[in-house]
């Protein structure tokens, strides 16, 4: 019932434009949130790793993939597949979605450096 009351509250106080700046630009701050959320997953899951997987191939376990891990002094690491797709995909990721904000911004122009004067 609340959340019907917010929206239809918003609903009145908002032009139809307003409103959808106000979506514009929290689709870029999520998007800036999401980024820097992958970046430093990235750097957490590999200090993990480093810390707590093993150095030799464990079949049995199935972490038979290495990966060299470069956070702090650096180790070679023996990974299931789940895990080497998890360490792989989130620099991608990060980049790919940090992209796509700074191309939206560019056409919105909400954000520095393309905020148009007043």
């Amino acid at each position: 019932m609340f959340n019907f009351i917010r929206v239809w509250l918003l609903a009145k106080v908002f032009s139809r434009k307003e409103r959808v700046v106000v979506l514009q630009k929290a689709l870029l701050v999520s998007c800036i949130v999401l980024s820097l959320t992958c970046f430093f997953s990235k750097m957490l899951v590999d200090s993990y790793y480093l810390e707590n997987r093993p150095r030799q191939v464990r079949p049995a376990e199935g972490r038979v993939h290495p990966k060299f891990i470069k956070v702090s002094y650096g180790a070679t690491v023996y990974l299931t597949k789940r895990e080497n797709l998890l360490s792989d995909l989130l620099i991608p990721s990060f980049v790919a979605i940090f992209v796509i904000g700074y191309i939206l911004n560019a056409r919105w122009k909400h954000f520095e450096p393309y905020k148009e004067s007043r």
